[in-house]
């Protein structure tokens, strides 16, 4: 039987390498406004394993076409040998919402805010960083939809 789940691996430039062809286990706890978490299990001889290890690897699960959660591999652990396995963590992707402080500029109108005007537009976190609401609004596009069916199982 094919598996309802599609496990999409790419690298830290959201540049697509490939889907995860024989996952051991997954396990996912998607949430509702909240972020979602997930364990995913390979084979220590799995062709994607390279490129999973990787410095800012990253995977979008889908389950019937539907886009479940997708964020960052982290945490690997276990035995890169001949017969072993290893189990990477997923943080959903929705963290960048939680994490993301916004208000309203205190001398403008409230009015819908064009991507295009970065003056309005801007995103600051606490390192002092600024992103453009544009450049963040591509990126959560990208990544995040909202979640079409519940999933309260795991497939094995």
């Amino acid at each position: 039987m094919e598996s309802p789940f599609v496990v999409q691996i790419f690298d830290k430039a959201l540049k697509w390498l490939g889907n995860l062809a024989d996952p051991i286990r997954l396990d996912l706890t998607p949430q509702f406004n909240a972020v979602g978490t997930g364990e995913i299990e390979v084979s220590a001889s799995d062709e994607m394993l390279p490129f999973m290890l990787a410095k800012g690897a990253r995977c979008r699960i889908t389950y019937k076409g539907g886009h479940e959660m997708s964020g960052p591999l982290l945490h690997p652990k276990g035995k890169v040998a001949a017969f072993g396995t290893v189990i990477f963590q997923v943080e959903d992707d929705y963290r960048l919402m939680m994490n993301t402080l916004g208000w309203v500029a205190p001398d403008k109108n409230l009015s819908p805010v064009s991507m295009s005007d970065t003056a309005q537009s801007n995103i600051y976190f606490n390192s002092g960083a600024t992103v453009t609401l544009s450049k963040a609004h591509y990126y959560l596009t990208r990544v995040a939809t909202l979640q079409k069916e519940p999933l309260k199982t795991s497939y094995l």
